[in-house]
């Protein structure tokens, strides 16, 4: 069933390139910075890009929301909202009262503290309300990984435009689309999975911690990093997996951890599916694991991305309430999910969708991919066009380029 593949980079290297320090300074007062991310993927990427401002601009005041990795990043949180995040047009509602407390509280911050600029990553609707708040006060906003047009947000795109100084998109084509479509300062300095995601030592000594045997074939299950997508998309994974190693018994599963909030639920759904001891957890190595995968099923989402660039075959799932799947079906400027079909323009991957999203019909796509090599081998040739999408290497070290100059000019018009 496997096929002998090797992970080849589209970066030089495996480090993160903003971590290179430049001698950019700001003279007088400590520049002081507002982030705010509102789920597990703005926060991971916004701790990349607070680390290499910090690199650049030595004692730079950051502050804000996230989650574990932008406080360990050095940022100051004043909330920790990764764990509050949803996708939808319903869904959000059931974390209405928790953020409605968080957007008073740094309403009143942000009044009182008056950053020199803000950068809102990502989480659309809290972070644009937010925005139109910054706007009125004359607070300079950024907005980093705005919402995606194509898939359902283009509804937020002119509000984003007119309360923005200038948006950040990973995506060179959605930078375009901002600008042309809606009037927006846009730019892109590509995608920063272009340098982060890289398999982190050798993969058969990873799977080996794991307690897997490395000449045995692996599948990956991704229910994501949301509740909701744990609570939707977990149970489905698993119960395929069961129906999968009936079928073949050499088969071997892992679950990468992607938060720490959703660790009760995915340790609950195996459990009491008594599989435990089938679907290892990976807490650590996560690339390298992957990057030994046969398959990978997995949430649609930033994912799909990571593991387009390891080039490892995939199926994308996804499942909403129906009505918020009936509002985004409409609003979408695309028929695809997975952000590999959405870039290529073209069905690059796999899909399975609401209703279809069962145990059984999931079991038997990846079967069929299992037992069809050139399949597979078709999916990674396709998967190989994906970083042509992303822009170039060196995202995060540009961008945070921008922001300093950003703010330069900000309190340079001040003064």
């Amino acid at each position: 069933m496997g096929d002998d593949r090797f992970y080849q980079s589209d970066c030089p290297s495996n480090e993160v390139s903003a971590s290179r320090p430049l001698s950019l300074t700001i003279a007088g007062p400590t520049m002081k910075l507002l982030m705010m991310a509102g789920e597990v993927s703005g926060d991971y990427q916004a701790s990349f890009l607070a680390r290499a401002l910090q690199a650049k601009v030595p004692g730079i005041g950051l502050f804000g929301t996230g989650g574990v990795h932008m406080r360990e990043a050095g940022v100051d949180l004043r909330h920790d909202t990764a764990h509050l995040s949803s996708v939808g047009f319903l869904e959000p509602m059931r974390h209405l009262l928790p953020l409605q407390g968080v957007y008073r509280d740094m309403t009143r911050l942000v009044r009182r503290e008056r950053p020199d600029l803000a950068i809102l990553v990502d989480n659309q609707g809290f972070n644009l309300a937010i925005g139109r708040v910054l706007h009125s006060l004359g607070v300079p906003v950024i907005f980093y990984f705005p919402p995606q047009i194509w898939v359902g947000a283009a509804f937020f795109a002119r509000s984003v435009a007119k309360v923005s100084r200038l948006v950040i998109s990973a995506f060179p084509r959605e930078a375009e689309i901002y600008r042309t479509d809606f009037g927006a300062n846009a730019v892109s300095y590509g995608h920063p999975l272009l340098d982060i995601v890289k398999p982190e030592g050798d993969p058969e000594d990873a799977l080996r911690r794991a307690g897997l045997d490395p000449s045995k074939p692996v599948i990956g299950l991704m229910p994501g990093s949301r509740r909701q997508e744990v609570k939707e998309l977990a149970r489905v994974m698993v119960e395929s997996a069961r129906i999968i190693k009936r079928r073949h018994p050499e088969m071997q599963f892992i679950l990468p951890l992607a938060a720490e909030h959703v660790r009760p639920m995915i340790r609950g759904v195996l459990d009491q599916t008594g599989l435990s001891r089938d679907i290892a957890l990976i807490e650590r190595d996560r690339y390298a694991c992957l990057s030994r995968c046969e398959l990978v099923v997995t949430c649609s989402g930033t994912a799909t991305l990571e593991l387009s660039l390891l080039r490892v075959p995939l199926v994308a799932v996804y499942r909403l309430d129906p009505v918020s799947h009936w509002f985004a079906r409409r609003l979408s400027m695309t028929p695809y999910v997975a952000m590999p079909n959405v870039l290529a323009g073209k069905m690059v991957v796999p899909e399975i969708m609401q209703y279809r999203l069962t145990p059984e019909h999931f079991a038997g796509v990846a079967m069929s991919l299992l037992q069809r090599p050139d399949d597979r081998r078709k999916i990674r040739e396709r998967l190989a066009e994906i970083p042509g999408h992303l822009g170039a290497c060196g995202a995060v070290d540009r961008t945070a380029d921008r922001i300093i100059g950003e703010v330069e000019a900000c309190l340079d018009t001040a003064g």
